[in-house]
């Protein structure tokens, strides 16, 4: 108790000599407030560079309000009033330019203004062709998105076709159980090369057995795609899960594949979950 009693007084005596010593300081420097501005303070200022706080170079921010912490650039010690360049300039403008100062502010409120709009629409031009991109009523026929009776029935082209197929299962990878490679299953015919590549894609990528969205599908790394006499193969393998491969044939080449089945799959039926109908695009 007595070492806190003499510690709390060797301290009050410290702040005693000190409050004596800055006193004094401000008494010597007081010949140095000799800047008169009525519009900025009322009493005279000194250049804050010229003064000293407890024998070190004052170094105080800005006592305006509306200021961002500029350096003190003049100085009133007896009001501790400081005021940086900026706000001194401003505070010291004529009328005229004063006028003119306002009239560039708003140029560039208004050059911010429009930046900002641009940006804006910029960002919604992006979500909109982001939504686009990933939205299959932007991309697809109603055709290719809801095959009619007539795509869906294996004779539906009468052999003349092509054939969109499907198969989901795991590879011998020794760990999987395995007995044979997966059954491909029938999804639909189409009379042009085109419109079958184009269920394909969507097939692949909409109505995977995952339940993945379309984006989702594209990042991995293990998409394979491949062309052959026009025809489009996409098979991916994500780490730890099955095989998912949709491809395209002539309609006459499709009953002579391997565990080619005319099973229909059911993968595009509507309540069938994506990660696409989240956002509102899901089919």
């Amino acid at each position: 108790m007595k070492q806190e009693q003499e510690e709390r007084e060797r301290q009050e005596k410290m702040t005693v000599i000190r409050e004596k010593e800055r006193a004094s300081e401000k008494t010597a420097q007081v010949d140095k407030h000799t800047h008169h501005f009525p519009t900025v303070h009322r009493c005279k200022l000194a250049k804050a560079k010229d003064l000293i706080f407890h024998g070190s170079p004052r170094y105080y921010h800005c006592s305006e309000s509306e200021c961002s912490f500029g350096i003190a650039f003049y100085t009133c010690e007896k009001c501790d009033f400081d005021i940086c360049h900026e706000c001194f300039r401003k505070k010291t403008m004529t009328p005229k330019e004063k006028k003119a100062e306002a009239k560039k502010k708003a140029a560039l409120d208004k050059q911010r203004r429009e930046e900002e709009a641009e940006m804006r629409r910029l960002q919604e031009e992006e979500e909109k062709e982001r939504h686009k991109q990933w939205d299959p009523k932007a991309q697809f026929k109603p055709k290719i998105i809801y095959p009619p009776g007539k795509n869906t029935d294996p004779d539906g082209n009468k052999k003349r076709g092509f054939t969109v197929w499907c198969s989901d299962g795991f590879d011998y990878d020794g760990f999987h159980s395995y007995e044979e490679a997966p059954d491909k299953e029938f999804d639909s015919t189409y009379g042009t090369k085109d419109e079958a590549n184009e269920r394909a894609r969507y097939l692949f990528l909409w109505k995977n057995p995952w339940g993945h969205g379309p984006e989702m599908i594209m990042e991995e790394e293990e998409v394979d795609k491949s062309m052959k006499d026009g025809l489009v193969t996409y098979c991916v393998s994500p780490p730890d899960s099955s095989t998912w491969t949709v491809a395209v044939v002539p309609d006459a080449a499709y009953a002579y594949m391997e565990n080619a089945t005319l099973r229909r799959h059911g993968q595009d039926i509507d309540h069938h979950y994506t990660a696409a109908s989240v956002y509102g695009y899901g089919l």
